[in-house]
């Protein structure tokens, strides 16, 4: 069973606030299966490991629904969400933000971070174009492959790089491939 960063599952909660305004966010909260709910109302340790089924899967589904989003638009604020944070919170120490080049030789570092037991490699398929290769993570759910999507694009975007276009290139065996391309 993947598991998940507590940070993954506070950019959930976060993300959550900030579409449905204090109100909503209660009912959304009671939405929630027990276990996710226990997550977001009791909180969690940035660093400890959680469940991704509890702490982000289940959770955004039910914010898709609520809010009226799909899950891949829900997925990809997802990532948003969670980038900008990380590019002025403590993984910032983790990363060169200097160039996409220092990115992306970090990339292996920076998942491993977020996702437990999940082996990452970078292929250089040409200048400004690169395949990130994730072992252990066929099947993912396409939130989880929206969000890991849209973080990498907005942390490209941060080290200068533009006009990124992110895009699920495939799943072979046990991988998940993302490609992306940029400016």
């Amino acid at each position: 069973m993947l598991r998940i960063k507590g940070s993954v599952v506070n950019s959930m909660s976060g993300l959550a606030l900030k579409l449905l305004g204090e109100g909503d966010f209660a009912g959304w909260l009671e939405a929630l299966e027990a276990d996710s709910k226990a997550l977001m109302r009791e909180g969690v340790y940035a660093t400890d490991w959680y469940s991704v089924h509890d702490g982000l899967l289940h959770p955004a589904e039910v914010l898709a629904e609520v809010s009226g989003k799909t899950n891949e638009e829900i997925g990809r604020e997802l990532g948003e969400f969670a980038a900008k944070k990380a590019m002025t919170g403590i993984y910032k120490a983790f990363v060169d933000f200097r160039s996409a080049e220092g990115l992306l030789r970090e990339t292996a570092r920076i998942i491993a971070a977020y996702y437990d037991g999940v082996e990452a490699e970078v292929i250089w398929n040409g200048k400004r174009d690169v395949s990130i290769i994730i072992g252990g993570m066929a099947g993912a759910h396409e939130i989880l492959q929206h969000r890991m999507i849209a973080w990498a694009s907005v942390a490209l975007e941060n080290t200068g790089a533009s006009n990124v276009r992110g895009e699920l290139e495939a799943t072979k065996g046990q991988d998940l491939t993302l490609r992306f391309r940029w400016s």
